[in-house]
């Protein structure tokens, strides 16, 4: 049963991945970066994984029930994050806050405006902002920090109604989260 040692060390490995990817969408809801370093760190194992479960198969009858965990986590994660699901629960959970946030986002806005890319401005609730914008209308973005320019994500409040589709970038993509409050990439 030596098969086992190898398969349970890719399974740990790639459980640890999971977790912190999981861990990472419910801190930043969801983010293409977070999302390419958690698959970058769970291929090595699931490489291994793999071709241990093809040795296995074909020499062990009883393989594929051990083998079966590591893809069940797997697929378990991607349908979690595919739903927003830790993104939304980190979300309500910090809603009270960022209400809060909005009612008070001009003063916020001119408070945060000039932080630095490296340190985050604004802790509110659980998410750590690097800076807050007052718009026109009452509009208050909450923008996530990043490790490189020019690509964002966030919180929108937009109090008018007005569908935040239609403005900017084609290349920006909204999730309604319920009211006037959407999180953008």
């Amino acid at each position: 049963m030596v098969w086992k040692i190898p398969i349970s060390v890719a399974t740990v490995a790639t459980l640890a991945s999971c977790a912190w990817f999981l861990w990472a969408c419910y801190k930043v809801f969801d983010d293409d970066e977070v999302e390419f370093w958690a698959g970058v760190a769970a291929a090595v194992p699931i490489m291994v994984w793999l071709v241990m479960s093809i040795i296995s198969a074909l020499r062990y009858s009883g393989w594929w029930r051990w083998s079966s965990v590591l893809p069940l986590c797997v697929i378990i994660t991607v349908l979690l994050t595919e739903f927003y699901v830790p993104g939304r629960i980190g979300w309500k959970m910090s809603r009270g806050d960022m209400e809060s946030a909005a009612a008070e986002c001009e003063r916020l806005g001119s408070q945060y405006r000039d932080a630095t890319s490296g340190d985050p401005a604004a802790l509110i609730g659980q998410y750590e902002f690097h800076h807050v914008e007052d718009e026109p209308d009452g509009e208050c973005e909450f923008h996530f920090p990043k490790g490189y320019q020019g690509v964002g994500n966030g919180f929108i409040y937009v109090p008018s109604g007005r569908n935040p589709d239609g403005s900017g970038s084609g290349d920006t993509s909204y999730v309604h989260l319920g009211g006037y409050w959407y999180y953008y990439k």
